[in-house]
């Protein structure tokens, strides 16, 4: 599951689905999406493409050497949504950016040219730019006793008023993490 925070971080668990937004609607009548392209450090990784061969059925195109079979553009749901499924720690995109080119009859005040695009009728050129954070869930963690032998259940047997003494050690997490004690 991904957070997506003040509009510019994504942050997500590896082995887990991302859910990027990306807003195609419109309130101008006629208007649809024509291309959504999806970018990393400026290079196209993903895109929907509506125009001309591609208008009855959309083209969906990802770069395998990124994504490799793990994303699909849905956009049945409002607003659309980029989903990689599932997150790899070295695959997801750090610093991602989409546009959006959106098409509708023409008008004096809509009508912008892309010189990548042979449409003529642009009503909405829009973009977005964020970055990912992929957090690596730390494994299981393991408890040693004060002679280093893994202690798998239960420590003891120890005299009252005497010291315990254990250790405590995780593998895999990205970031460190606190580690409360009780006596109970």
């Amino acid at each position: 599951m991904f957070i997506l925070i003040d509009g510019e971080i994504l942050r997500v668990l590896v082995n887990s689905s991302a859910q990027i937004k990306c807003d195609v609607g419109s309130s101008l009548p006629d208007d649809k999406v024509l291309l959504v392209v999806w970018y990393k450090n400026n290079l196209p990784i993903y895109s929907y493409d509506t125009r001309g061969a591609h208008a009855g059925t959309p083209s969906h195109w990802r770069d395998e050497d990124v994504l490799e079979d793990r994303a699909v553009f849905r956009t049945h749901k409002e607003p659309a949504e980029l989903i990689i499924n599932p997150v790899k720690d070295v695959r997801l995109p750090s610093d991602c950016s989409y546009s959006t080119i959106m098409t509708t009859k023409p008008s004096d005040v809509d009508n912008v040219p892309l010189a990548s695009s042979t449409e003529a009728n642009v009503s909405k050129v829009s973009g977005k730019q964020f970055n990912n954070s992929v957090a690596m869930p730390p494994q299981q963690p393991s408890i040693f006793n004060e002679r280093r032998l893994r202690i798998d259940s239960r420590a003891g047997p120890y005299e009252e008023g005497g010291n315990l003494e254990v250790t405590c050690v995780v593998y895999g997490a990205s970031k460190k993490h606190k580690f409360t004690q009780w006596l109970i």
